[in-house]
């Protein structure tokens, strides 16, 4: 075992450590992915047939972290799963979700960018248009999001004709703090532009996760605080501690 100041490791070292140990025995090959990374860490983009894993990995490190979900204490199975699959299912489809997997754990699915290709006159498939059963709990989700866009047209926001909402983003947490979400963000950008897209949008629904978006050049373009918004004359977010506000933020590359 390994000790600091008389003190068992945390268990994230134990996964660094292992890390280490396994790249010490990484064949050459693997170095097709990740220049100065990790090169065990292979670059994928996610296509329909994968949905099932990207919807069990979102299940199980992104929802039980997301700070809504977490706030109205979802049920994941009941409120979330049978929503999911449909959703996920669309927005791989378009071939602009990326993913990260570990060569040396089986192919494990380490990471994610669930990404939407927005143009006009789309049949957009939304979380709303997913959802045909009565989750109310989740109606409060919808309805602030949709709140926070107030009608917004965010192709006429960006001044673009096509442009991509990066939906989710998750890693899992034993691989976190090795820069994952970064990477994922910068492939994001760099399929979309080889495909002529510049610019992008998301939700931002914790302070955490609007830091890292700022960090990667987005700005807050607005921002809803969560104690302020109501539900049913309710303010089902106003006790909320950690995080203050639902934040769109936007980029867009330079050319």
């Amino acid at each position: 075992y390994m000790q600091r100041e008389e003190k068992y490791c945390y268990i994230e070292d134990y996964f660094r450590f292992r890390r280490l140990v396994q790249l010490l025995h990484l064949d050459s090959k693997a170095s097709l992915s990740f220049e100065n990374n990790d090169p065990s860490l292979k670059l994928v983009i996610l296509n329909e047939e994968e949905a099932d894993e990207v919807s069990d990995h979102l299940l199980e490190n992104f929802f039980p972290f997301e700070p809504l979900a977490m706030h109205l204490q979802l049920n994941l199975e009941d409120e979330i799963r049978p929503w999911l699959r449909s959703l996920i299912s669309h927005q791989l489809s378009q071939g602009l979700s990326v993913g990260l997997r570990d060569q040396l754990n089986e192919n494990l699915l380490v990471g994610v960018s669930v990404n939407e290709d927005v143009t006009r006159n789309q049949n957009e498939i939304t979380m709303k248009s997913c959802i045909t059963e009565d989750y109310s709990k989740m109606k409060q989700i919808i309805h602030m999001i949709n709140l926070l866009y107030d009608s917004e047209d965010m192709l006429d926001v960006l001044e673009v004709e096509r442009a991509i909402h990066i939906c989710m983003v998750s890693v899992k947490q034993e691989y976190g703090g090795q820069g994952i979400a970064k990477r994922l963000l910068e492939h994001t950008e760099t399929l979309a532009a080889d495909k002529g897209i510049i610019a992008f949008f998301a939700e931002a629904t914790g302070n955490y996760s609007a830091a890292a978006f700022i960090k990667k050049g987005f700005k807050i373009f607005k921002e809803l605080p969560y104690k302020e918004y109501e539900f049913n004359g309710e303010k089902p977010f106003g006790d909320m501690k950690k995080h203050n506000a639902l934040r769109l933020v936007t980029k867009k590359l330079k050319i």
